[in-house]
């Protein structure tokens, strides 16, 4: 089962893509290109109402997403 679920995991991983509330700050402050935000629905508080506001200024795509087992950042780039 967790053979499984890693192997899914590795399938669903774009090697674009980012995890974690300082590695998607550190994009946004680089100046890089982002193609959207995806945080995770009804988590506004913190450091990810500071990313959402900086990626909304820089005119990023934020998507609300339903919450799963494997989302305990809360939001990926």
């Amino acid at each position: 089962m967790f053979l499984e679920r890693e192997n899914r995991r590795e399938r669903e991983w774009n090697e674009n893509q980012l995890e974690g509330r300082n590695a998607v700050l550190e994009v946004l402050r680089s100046g890089r290109d982002i193609e959207k935000i995806m945080v995770q629905k009804g988590n506004v508080e913190g450091t990810i109402k500071r990313i959402v506001a900086q990626a909304a200024e820089k005119g990023v795509v934020i998507q609300d997403k339903e919450p799963s087992g494997r989302d305990r950042a809360g939001f990926r780039a």
